[in-house]
């Protein structure tokens, strides 16, 4: 093929495939199958063939049901999001703008009246008053002393390391200089 210039090879390569696919057509039309199926040995083949197909098409079927079964799922949450806003649209109308404006207003005629009493440090001072008394009332539920059995005395433990697996360790035998040194212990 090295010495043959570029047109003379693709005309060698394409006669020499145009042999191989008649040579093989010819192979195929003489070929007599009837005695070949009587082989164990193909047969055995043609059960692995059919066993390897069958478990090849569980896994197709399986898979096609798992996809069928995302697209459900993903089918139903839309139909899901699509009632969850027609719901909180149909409230919102429901509701209606009415009530809610009434209730602005009230709010807002609150507000200003606020303002015309009170300065923002005054407000500031009410608030802090108000928290003190909520924090007080929560604090006079609680029973002192914890002997009521609401609330339990806390169990105090003390931890002494004079006598611990640490220093116990650190005076055994075993852990003797000597004994690591020395390849015969």
């Amino acid at each position: 093929m090295w010495a043959l210039t570029k047109e003379t090879a693709d005309e060698k390569k394409a006669r020499d495939e145009d042999e191989d696919v008649d040579d093989l057509l010819e192979f195929a039309n003489n070929l007599d199958l009837d005695s070949f199926m009587d082989d164990v040995e193909l047969k055995a083949h043609v059960a692995q063939v059919n066993e390897q197909l069958s478990k090849l098409q569980a896994v197709v079927n399986q898979e096609e049901g798992e996809e069928k079964k995302s697209e459900i799922k993903d089918m139903l949450n839309a139909e899901r999001a699509e009632r969850q806003t027609l719901n909180a649209a149909a409230l919102s109308r429901l509701d209606g703008a009415d009530t809610k404006g009434v209730i602005d207003d009230d709010a807002a005629s609150v507000a200003s009246s606020i303002r015309s009493v009170h300065s923002t440090r005054s407000v500031m001072a009410l608030t802090r008053r108000a928290e003190d008394k909520l924090l007080s009332a929560k604090l006079a539920s609680v029973p002192e002393g914890g002997r009521s059995g609401i609330v339990p005395t806390p169990h105090v433990v003390t931890h002494d390391e004079e006598c611990g697996m640490r220093l116990q360790n650190k005076l055994l035998p075993s852990n003797l200089p000597y004994i690591h040194r020395n390849p015969a212990i």
